[in-house]
């Protein structure tokens, strides 16, 4: 399989063309990026940063009247460093910086050997539909004409890159694609080979076997030109890849490549390795809506439950009440579902709640827990359980609570009231707990908190002087 293809009417013609990016696979970053594509979702406050190592051979040849003559770009090495960070629940701002090392060219008239840095990008994602197993975003990258001139690394003049990313995730498999167009000048290679306008289709299938330890993926990467340009034919290449997980915030990625058409950029072969860290709960600006206003590590859940001394029976009409290391309330709190929008039916429950922590002031701090069923992708559950629990504190927030007195932890599935997939079973497990985690002795004097305001409006909480 010829991995690129390079046209060239005059063997003579000279390097000035090869200002251009014949790159095919970009490093996106996230816990559910296959290999080559991007991918909707977004958690807020959550920061990724990574790299990935890879080589390529023959990603580019000379084919002089329908012969191959050899390689330009024979042997490259090349490492993508990135980042991204989730401001919202549907805004991602990120961005990579790529160089790379290039040897062994067999036309002198083309080479670029040796190293150089390619064209970095910077762009936004934004997430506008997050349910339980669906998943649609649209990306915008500019990649920055600052890379190595003359050397199949970077352009005379910025590209726009935009894209759709619908994808299905479950817990077990998972379904990708990245629809878009790349947007450029045109330009001529001076090799008989112009770049224009050009569609971008990636599709990628993951399988689970064991989400905590392993994923592995196939993956489909393919561009083609918009318009007819000169020798700018199908660029296609199968990825398979292995992603472990060997702690709580890391990502190894190990995959290999091969070349499916001719196009340029196309590999004989590729290899990679890709190492990503990613940070959760760092918190968002107040004015993009995060409702978290600090963290507390609150002791662990089962020192705040005591065994004995089974709760009172309600009273008429109550609906909240605080029974030993909780405020324990009635009827559990109600979604609309796959969504942290609370339904009405519910809101009395919070006032309730509310209405305890201003009678109350030597409760200090109060964790709001969310508890997800097992239905679904774990880590999908785990951002809803967030999402859903720092939705309750923005309305406790709003009714006076101060927000120094709160706080969340997100569970996900991981805690399920009984086992069993039936209704009633999974019903119990979505649940959210109210734990009180700071107290004081009734003799100790009350601390002075600072003025009170709304962290995502700027405003006082309803009922603050």
């Amino acid at each position: 399989m010829i991995g690129g293809l390079l046209a060239l009417s005059l063997p003579a013609a000279l390097a000035a063309g090869a200002s251009a990016d014949v790159e095919l696979q970009r490093a996106w970053l996230g816990p559910q990026v296959l290999s080559g594509l991007d991918h909707a979702g977004a958690e807020p406050g959550t920061l990724s940063m990574g790299m990935l190592a890879q080589y390529a051979r023959d990603p580019l040849v000379l084919i002089v009247e329908g012969e191959e003559t050899g390689a330009v770009v024979a042997q490259r090495h090349t490492l993508q460093f990135a980042a991204s960070w989730d401001l919202s629940h549907h805004l991602t701002l990120r961005g990579t910086l790529p160089v790379a090392w290039q040897w062994a060219s067999e036309e002198p008239a083309l080479a670029a050997d040796g190293p150089g840095l390619a064209d970095p990008s910077l762009g936004a994602r934004w997430t506008f539909a997050q349910r339980r197993v669906a998943q649609i975003a649209v990306r915008s990258d500019a990649l920055l004409p600052l890379g190595r001139r003359e050397a199949w690394l970077g352009e005379g003049a910025p590209r726009l890159s935009l894209g759709l990313l619908p994808a299905l995730e479950g817990r077990a498999a998972g379904m990708q694609a990245d629809l878009g167009v790349c947007l450029r000048r045109e330009r001529d290679t001076n090799a008989d080979l112009t770049l224009g306008h050009e569609a971008t289709l990636g599709l990628g299938l993951r399988l689970s076997p064991w989400p905590e330890i392993y994923d592995l993926s196939l993956a489909v990467l393919n561009r083609w030109p918009l318009v007819p340009t000169r020798r700018a034919t199908l660029s296609s290449e199968l990825l398979l890849g292995a992603r472990l997980h060997p702690g709580e915030f890391a990502n190894v990625e190990l995959g290999v490549g091969k070349g499916l058409a001719d196009g340029y950029g196309t590999s004989e072969f590729r290899g990679w390795g890709a190492f990503t860290l990613t940070w959760r709960d760092l918190g968002t600006p107040a004015r993009l809506g995060s409702p978290r206003v600090r963290w507390i590590e609150p002791p662990p859940i089962e020192a705040l439950v005591e065994a004995e001394a089974p709760p009172p029976s309600w009273e008429e009409g109550q609906l909240a009440r605080v029974h030993q290391s909780s405020i324990e309330i009635r009827d559990p709190i109600q979604f609309f579902f796959d969504t942290d929008e609370i339904r009405p039916e519910s809101l009395p429950t919070l006032r309730a709640v509310a209405d305890i922590l201003a009678e109350s002031p030597w409760i200090q701090h109060v964790v709001v827990v969310g508890h997800a069923s097992v239905e679904g992708d774990d880590a999908y559950n785990y951002a809803l359980s967030n999402r859903r629990a720092n939705a309750l504190v923005r309305v406790l927030v709003e009714a006076g609570v101060h927000p120094l007195r709160l706080s969340t932890r997100g569970m996900g599935e991981t805690e399920p009231v009984v086992p069993g997939t039936d209704e009633a079973s999974l019903a119990l497990s979505r649940r959210v707990l109210f734990l009180i985690a700071e107290q004081l002795d009734p003799l100790d004097p009350l601390p002075d908190l600072p003025p009170a305001m709304v962290p995502w409006t700027g405003a006082p909480p309803e009922g603050t002087p």
